[in-house]
C-alpha cells in the first residue's frame, strides 16, 4: 500500500509518482493530479516526475497542460528525445502538422545520441509524410527508423503497408516477412 510507504517516508517523490501512477489506472484523475504534482514539488529538477505528470495530461486530454510539462522536461534535459516526440504528437493531435514535423526534425537531429527514440520520430513523421502522399519521403524515414531500431517487427510492418499500397508486393513481402 503506497499511502502506508508514503506516511513512511512523505518526502520520497518516487512513492509519490508510484501512486500517481496507479490512481491513473484506475481512473482517479484527481488522485493522480495531486500526487504526480507532489513528486514535482519534492523534486522540481527531476525531468521523469515532469514527464509522467506531462503523460498524465496527455491520456486526459489536457494538451495545453502536457506541452507545458514537456517543456519543463526540456527545460532541465533539452537532449530528451522522447519528450520532443511526444510534443509533436501532441501538435499531430491537435492538427497542426508544420509543429509536429518540426518537432520530430528536432528530435532526429539528436539520433546519434538516442537512436531508438529518434527512430520513433522518424516513424511518425514518416505517417505525416504518407497522409500528404510524400510517399518517398515516408519510405525513406520508415528505412531511416528500421535502420535505428532493426529489432522492432511493427517498423517492418507499417513500411510493408505502405510498400503494398504502392503496388509493390515482393518488398512489401520481405518487410512483413520480417515483422
Amino acid at each position: 500500500d503506497y499511502s502506508k510507504a508514503i506516511a513512511l517516508d512523505p518526502e520520497n517523490p518516487g512513492r509519490y509518482s508510484t501512486r500517481a501512477y496507479l490512481y491513473e489506472n484506475l481512473d482517479e484523475e484527481n488522485k493522480a493530479l495531486i500526487d504526480y504534482s507532489k513528486a514535482i514539488e519534492l523534486a522540481p529538477g527531476n525531468a521523469e516526475n515532469w514527464y509522467d505528470r506531462g503523460d498524465f495530461h496527455i491520456n486526459y486530454g489536457h494538451y495545453k497542460e502536457a506541452l507545458d510539462d514537456l517543456e519543463e522536461v526540456l527545460k532541465i534535459n533539452p537532449s530528451n528525445v522522447d519528450a520532443i516526440n511526444t510534443i509533436g504528437i501532441i501538435y499531430e493531435e491537435q492538427g497542426k502538422i508544420e509543429l509536429a514535423i518540426e518537432s520530430y526534425e528536432r528530435g532526429i537531429a539528436l539520433e546519434e545520441t538516442a537512436p531508438e527514440s529518434a527512430a520513433y520520430c522518424y516513424s511518425n513523421r514518416a505517417a505525416i509524410y504518407e497522409t500528404q502522399e510524400k510517399f518517398d519521403l515516408a519510405l525513406a524515414d520508415y528505412s531511416k527508423a528500421i535502420a535505428l531500431d532493426p529489432e522492432n517487427p511493427g517498423r517492418y510492418s507499417t513500411r510493408a503497408y505502405l510498400y503494398e499500397n504502392l503496388d509493390e508486393e515482393n518488398k512489401a513481402l520481405i518487410d512483413y516477412s520480417k515483422a
